[in-house]
């Protein structure tokens, strides 16, 4: 069982790196969010991770597979553009507000039935 988990991480190693960094950058926008007395909730996170994996995984393929650059470069490159990535976060937070209120609505709706 043992062997078999640790061969399991080893095949994996970079998606598990890649989802470290993907949480270093939401570590640090928290931080920022904290500082700048931003209200967190559930539809911030989702939103930010969201954000955070599309600027990520861009980064990612363009600097690793692209441009070749060192994994560990990459992986820093990767975790400040996510932390970075607040450009779209307010029309996606908008989006999933919608949402949300669209799902609440309809369970309204249903319970009412």
């Amino acid at each position: 069982m043992k062997n078999q988990l640790l061969q399991f991480f080893k095949g994996n190693s970079e998606i598990f790196s890649f989802i470290l960094v993907i949480m270093a950058g939401l570590g640090i926008k928290i931080w920022k969010s904290i500082q700048d007395n931003t209200k967190l909730s559930l539809k911030w996170f989702i939103s930010e991770t969201f954000m955070s994996t599309v600027v990520a995984l861009t980064g990612y393929f363009f600097f690793d597979k692209y441009l070749h650059f060192d994994k560990i470069l990459v992986y820093i490159i990767c975790a400040w553009l996510g932390s970075m990535s607040t450009i779209f976060h307010k029309k996606v937070e908008m989006l999933l507000e919608k949402l949300f209120e669209a799902i609440g609505s309809w369970i309204t709706i249903k319970t009412k039935k």
